[in-house]
């Protein structure tokens, strides 16, 4: 796949992803990475990296994600959702933050006992 052809496809991921958000009732669209924008525009709270690949360094993508939330000086967390062609949606994200999520819920759901 030639340049042009890498960019169409990245940007079809993107538009699949928002959608996915928007499914789950976020707001989120793709956005303009000329101007500095993330990949999604959401308030999905975390910052969320896309990549439509075959082949992907999830490290390198994981990278990418931190790099982008300690240079925008954002507080939130960073995630990476990702898919093969044909494939489904996945997501990678630090596993301390899911710990605590989760930690989150089982307190909420002992208060609720």
């Amino acid at each position: 796949m030639n340049g042009r052809g890498k960019k169409q496809k990245g940007k079809r991921g993107e538009r699949e992803a928002a959608q996915v958000l928007r499914s789950f009732g976020y707001s989120a669209k793709r956005g303009m990475s000329f101007l500095g924008e993330p990949d999604i525009v959401t308030d999905f709270p975390m910052h969320v990296e896309v990549k439509y690949q075959e082949r992907l360094n999830i490290f390198a993508a994981l990278a990418q994600a931190e790099q982008y939330v300690v240079d925008k000086c954002w507080d939130r967390p960073y995630c990476v959702v990702f898919r093969k062609n044909e494939g489904e949606w996945h997501i990678a994200l630090p596993l301390d933050f899911l710990l605590t999520a989760v930690q989150d819920v089982r307190e909420d759901i002992k208060q609720d006992e």
